[in-house]
């Protein structure tokens, strides 16, 4: 048995007091004292090693024990070495105490990445009252978030009045989402005449709603133009239904390229319905492959389709036999393909593809 260090106790209620010491992530060396019982792996041998000494076969400890002290010693594990992101937070904390307005707004955004809203909503706040206007537009986009749309609106208005680039687009953006078409179109406006790709985009939006749809295309054309791929892929819908195949599926690619992954499914359906299987199963499997639940969900349809054509053979030969009966239970590869894809969708929340679960 390897001699323990020395400090080792029996307690009166039978558990030991036993010390510990240990490298800590950082370098440093800690030590401490702590309580083990009968349910520990290492009882048995400290018991004895403390027998041992009760019976003279070791030196007496020249460090009595201090059972004050005993609490601080409970875990002999060491306190974890805060993250760099812990560090950078608790850093920023301190800064911010002191009245640091900048360090209240990177704290906060700090916490609402990391999902700790109500205290990034509280160092937002207080940066905002000091009169940071980008603190002002970032409280208004997180209330706004949560439902809190009247106090929202009024940071945001906060921050357009202070200067605060952006926070027009945003307050347009807030009020469509009411359904507060006026108000939005006040503020997108200005945005979308200064050259706003995202304002632009939802000045198409207003006039769609409005029904005027020849005005909306107007917009998205000059959006896309401007380089937003919402706009492509809106426009894209728009010329396809025109006719303009060879256009749609450039202003469609392109916002593919640039980060709209549910223009595949439009495109897989638009080489679908001009006979181009080969394209559009490729365009269909690269949105599904990408999360695009439309996408999943076509090409369900899509490999469905693939067993409903017209049966050749004598049903009174097994092997066809076979393949009928496999064509009307769903259980070709094709169609338990088809079945995968949409639960996939399903689970994603698409509703066509929860319909067509059900009634299967």
């Amino acid at each position: 048995m390897t001699d323990r260090p020395l400090g080792a106790r029996r307690l009166s209620d039978g558990r030991l007091l036993i010390p510990w010491h240990g490298k800590q992530p950082d370098g440093t060396i800690a030590h401490g004292m702590v309580e083990i019982g009968p349910e520990d792996e290492r009882f048995a041998e400290w018991s004895e090693s403390i027998a041992r000494r009760e019976r003279g076969e070791l030196p007496d400890d020249a460090h009595p024990v201090d059972p004050i002290g005993l609490q601080s010693f409970r875990d002999p594990r060491p306190d974890p070495v805060p993250t760099a992101h812990e560090r950078r937070l608790d850093t920023l904390r301190a800064i911010a105490e002191r009245g640091d307005r900048g360090a209240m707004e990177q704290l906060g955004h700090l916490l609402r990445d990391g999902n700790e809203l109500v205290e990034a909503e509280q160092w937002f706040r207080r940066a905002a009252e000091r009169g940071s206007a980008t603190a002002m537009a970032d409280l208004g986009l997180l209330l706004g978030t949560h439902g809190r749309i009247a106090e929202a609106v009024r940071w945001l208005e906060s921050a357009v009045a202070a200067g605060c680039a952006g926070a027009d687009l945003q307050l347009g953006l807030l009020h469509l989402e009411r359904g507060k078409i006026d108000d939005a179109e006040r503020w997108l406006r200005p945005a979308a005449e200064a050259g706003s790709p995202d304002a632009l985009c939802n000045m198409g939006v207003v006039a769609n709603r409005r029904g005027s749809n020849e005005e909306a295309e107007e917009w998205y054309e000059r959006a896309a133009a401007a380089g937003n791929p919402t706009a492509m892929r809106t426009l894209g819908l728009y010329v396809a239904r025109r006719g303009e195949f060879g256009r749609a599926v450039e202003l469609l690619t392109e916002a593919v390229r640039r980060g709209r992954t549910d223009a595949m499914a439009i495109l897989g359906s638009l080489h679908l319905d001009h006979g181009d299987t080969a394209a559009g199963e490729s365009w269909l499997r690269r949105g599904a492959d990408a999360e695009d639940p439309d996408s999943m969900f076509h090409l369900a349809l899509f490999l469905r389709e693939q067993d409903t054509f017209p049966f050749t053979g004598d049903l009174t030969e097994p092997g066809v036999l076979r393949a009928a009966a496999a064509i009307a239970t769903g259980r070709t590869p094709a169609q338990q393909e088809a079945r995968h894809w949409l639960e996939r969708a399903a689970a994603l929340g698409h509703p066509q593809s929860l319909q067509l679960l059900h009634d299967l």
